[in-house]
């Protein structure tokens, strides 16, 4: 479980022990979410989204299905593909619903993460011209080739700095609180690195 790739989309992290949405990461639904919705809020939230009532009750029937399996002690991942009608506009949108028990805290979390399937191209794109998809940064492979090109024209009169940079605890993040938030804390790091 917790292998949510994040793709651009919206993404919701929902404490069901406290029952209160703990992070909201929106870029794909046009209304206000609060971060602290109960389970109710967050299930009419997206139910004004949904196109059909049958895709309602697979959206009911998915998420109860996870929050039984983490209240049982069991890890539970469950992905669907939807119709939203987002801004006037339907589009096909992926749900990912990720629940488990945190371990340091004994709570149940559920991640939930949105993806807008018509923009994985993008993603792909990205890929194959050399941008890692959720740092927005240059990949290994386009990585080396600029350093082997920026060698081969090497400036004397210039300064050129290589920096290694190792996030603190990084297997214990992933382990504690799942891929998902480990992509949006490494996609912050890079946008504090682009900013300097």
């Amino acid at each position: 479980a917790r292998n949510v790739v994040n793709r651009g989309g919206s993404f919701f992290e929902y404490n069901l022990t406290n029952d209160e949405m703990i992070l909201v990461e929106n870029n794909l639904f046009d209304k206000y979410l609060k971060k602290s919705a109960k389970l109710k809020e967050f299930n009419e939230y997206i139910e004004e989204y949904i196109i059909n009532d049958s895709d309602k009750s697979m959206f009911e029937l998915m998420f109860s299905f996870s929050k039984l399996y983490s209240i049982y002690g069991r890890d539970a991942s469950q992905s669907f593909e939807l119709k939203l009608r987002i801004k006037d506009n339907e589009k096909w949108v992926r749900f990912i619903i990720d629940c488990y028990t945190a371990s340091s805290q004994k709570e149940v979390i559920v991640l939930i993460q949105v993806q807008d399937i018509e923009n994985e191209k993008k993603y792909v794109v990205d890929s194959i011209s050399g941008f890692d998809r959720i740092t927005e940064l240059l990949n290994a492979h386009s990585f080396k080739n600029e350093v082997k090109v920026l060698l081969e024209s090497l400036d004397n009169s210039k300064c050129h700095t290589v920096l290694n940079i190792q996030v603190d605890d990084y297997d214990s993040i992933i382990e504690n609180f799942g891929s998902s938030v480990t992509n949006l804390i490494m996609k912050d790091i890079a946008n504090q690195l682009k900013a300097v």
